[in-house]
């Protein structure tokens, strides 16, 4: 089968409610278990990796699965997944797209795969901020001072009177979405502080990588759910493929049906519904 190499990561997790002495037990959150009147389970959690079907089915190839213990950084070993799975495939081959839902941190693990031969793409919220290069800054003499400004324009996913001219855009129709609207803007970048995964940085990077919205006409179906905007984020060389981008997202539930009850988190709603 002539399909690409996209790969979609999900995390689940094995109940184990009464195996109060299991070694690495922790705690997860749950949509159908309830503890205490909380959405968690205490159990142990696995990350799986499969590579996604362009068939017209809902099947998905496992091809990686870890175990994540409790007090591990789950974006680190998620790093390190992908890398060991990078590492397996044909170096000839294409680059593999790896699609995250919300969740991840797109912007850490995308910046610690540099130069690993892989793409990421995730969903983001819609009130994501980011910015544009500064402006080139006249030449001034050196004893003049003051630091060069990191950040440029602002421009936030949820407020279009901040978006900048897109750098892509593709239309396509959809049997089950209509016609389906994608645009990119390239080379924006969050503001990052020294904190949490950048905590050892003397300054924080600048991360670039892609804005990507999809707009679609209807859902596949009339249930009362409202229509929503996906956002996603890409990373990686060069410039993403949008047909493959918002066609290997919507590709990724797929992978639901691979691993354990408890993956099912969204209750069988699609990214691009809400309610």
């Amino acid at each position: 089968m002539d399909w690409p190499a996209v790969f979609a990561v999900d995390a689940s997790t094995w109940a184990r409610c009464d195996a109060e002495t299991s070694p690495g037990r922790g705690f997860y959150y749950s949509a159908s278990t309830h503890s205490a009147g909380q959405p968690i389970v205490a159990g142990w959690s696995y990350q799986w990796i499969s590579q996604l079907s362009w068939a017209p089915d809902s099947r998905a190839a496992p091809v990686d699965a870890m175990r994540i213990p409790p007090g591990s950084d789950a974006t680190s070993a998620t790093i390190e997944q992908i890398r060991r799975l990078v590492g397996l495939l044909p170096e000839d081959g294409e680059v593999p797209l790896f699609v995250l839902d919300a969740g991840y941190d797109p912007i850490a693990i995308g910046h610690d795969l540099a130069g690993a031969r892989a793409e990421v793409l995730c969903r983001i919220r819609d009130d994501r901020v980011f910015y544009a290069d500064p402006p080139p800054r006249p030449t001034r003499p050196p004893e003049s001072g003051g630091r060069p400004p990191r950040h440029g324009k602002r421009w936030k996913c949820s407020e279009p009177a901040t978006w900048t001219t897109p750098s892509d855009s593709l239309v396509a129709t959809d049997p089950r979405y209509g016609t389906v609207t994608v645009t990119a803007w390239h080379g924006v970048h969050p503001r990052l502080l020294c904190r949490g995964h950048w905590s050892a940085y003397q300054a924080p990077p600048i991360v670039k990588g892609s804005a990507i919205r999809v707009e679609v006409e209807h859902l596949p179906r009339p249930t009362g759910r409202t229509k929503k905007t996906l956002w996603l984020w890409w990373s990686g060389e060069g410039e993403p493929d949008l047909e493959l981008c918002w066609r290997a997202y919507l590709r990724r539930f797929d992978i639901e049906h691979n691993a354990a009850p408890s993956i099912m988190r969204r209750g069988g709603q699609t990214p691009l519904s809400g309610r």
